[in-house]
């Protein structure tokens, strides 16, 4: 069809092109606003220092768990995993141990203990920048979620009692040696923010993840938080476990805290 010198087909073409601009504007504007991240080396290390059998991803109370139930010295900690824009809270203070991003090699094991908020449109980002430069065989995640979410699950998998601390674990992709000690979730639909982004990006790429999460009462940690942790003793090779003596010190001097952003991120 001609419309004067202006042919249907051509005004069909130029919607489309204009369409397709003005979706191309958007994204490059959403992308810009999403947090990148990158890594800041210790002396003597480099890239190839993330290489390891495993990767062990603190969230909350999972930090508090490896803190007391192990030694992680200054001089295992090889890198730090943050916010690449330089007027962010976090990329300007990257010493300080409350606002950061540790990531330390024990043996053949890396611990990445978070300690950041970070913002549900940055969870992609924050994953997949560090799941591509770190080259491990398996990914382990422990976090801590609201025990409301599995009220709705079929009763066997409340625990013993309404008011106990219950450990569960989701799995893609990861071959056990041996039969695990915690009971597998019922319904992974319930995984949420950044365990779920970890999660389903290891399960779109083949990588072997497991996630440990405690679902707590409340958002306050303490020593019945910490304990939940505990079959994972048996599930992860720490080499740098404290002794009994050690361990029993700490946790009768543990207080706990409560923590708001980094608890359920």
């Amino acid at each position: 069809m001609v419309l004067g010198n202006w042919t249907l087909t051509e005004a069909v073409d130029q919607t489309a092109f204009f369409e397709e601009e003005e979706e191309n504007q958007y994204e490059c504007e959403d992308e810009e606003t999403r947090t990148q991240y990158q890594f800041h080396f210790m002396d003597n290390h480099d890239t190839k220092s993330l290489e390891a059998d495993e990767l062990i991803i603190c969230i909350g109370s999972g930090n508090a768990f490896i803190e007391t139930y192990t030694n992680i010295a200054d001089s295992q900690h090889i890198a730090s995993y943050l916010p690449s824009k330089g007027d962010s809270d976090t990329s300007r203070n990257k010493s300080s141990k409350m606002n950061s991003c540790h990531i330390s090699k024990c043996s053949r094991i890396l611990i990445c203990s978070l300690k950041y908020h970070i913002e549900p449109k940055d969870f992609h980002n924050w994953t997949s920048t560090l799941l591509q430069n770190i080259n491990v065989n398996n990914i382990k995640v422990l976090c801590q979620s609201p025990k409301d979410l599995l009220r709705n699950q079929r009763k066997s998998d409340h625990g013993d009692g309404n008011d106990i601390d219950v450990l569960r674990c989701l799995s893609c992709h990861a071959e056990r040696r041996s039969p695990s000690k915690v009971k597998v979730l019922a319904n992974q639909n319930i995984v949420k923010d950044l365990p779920a982004s970890v999660f389903n990006y290891c399960s779109a790429y083949e990588k072997s993840c497991t996630l440990y999460i405690a679902y707590t009462e409340s958002h306050f940690v303490d020593v019945f938080t910490l304990k939940c942790f505990e079959p994972l003793l048996k599930e992860v090779s720490l080499s740098n476990q404290v002794s009994d003596s050690v361990l029993a010190t700490r946790l009768n001097n543990f207080e706990g805290y409560g923590v708001s952003n980094n608890v359920y991120i």
